[in-house]
Formats: structure tokens, sequence, C-alpha cells
């Protein structure tokens, strides 16, 4: 499931959720766009909250998978 797919079965606030993450609501319709991406920080703070749910982002036409990032040798929590 992805961010966007995550926000419609579970019916979080963006703004919310934002808040919880520690961004802006822009910053979230950026991620949601497919025009940013998360930093490592994020993400597991997003894995965190979407109760890992969210197993993948759009990224500027790009699936990009969390378990792939994660398992980096450069990703750093």
């Amino acid at each position: 499931m992805n961010l966007k797919e995550w926000f419609k079965k579970s019916g979080m606030p963006k703004a919310e959720f934002a808040r919880r993450v520690g961004i802006n609501q822009a910053t979230v319709y950026r991620w949601l766009d497919g025009e940013a991406f998360p930093t490592s920080n994020k993400i597991l703070k997003i894995f965190e909250i979407t109760n890992k749910e969210v197993k993948y982002f759009l990224y500027k036409e790009r699936v990009l998978k969390i378990e792939e990032i994660t398992h980096e040798k450069n990703f750093k929590a």
C-alpha cells in the first residue's frame, strides 16, 4: 500500500499526519503527488504512524519500496 492508499483507508486528516510526522501539510501533498521523497527519519515515522502498512512511495514516476530503501547500507535512522 502506498501513502495515498493509506490515507483513503485510514481517514486520518493530512494535517494530523503532518503534525505527527513533524512536517507541514504542503510536504504531505508533495509526497502524495510524487514530487518529493521523505528523508530516512521521516520514513521511520511514517512506518510507525501507519503501523507498517505503507510499503512504498511513488516518486517521479518510480515506485520506491521502503524495504529496499531501509536495507541499503547508507540508510541512516
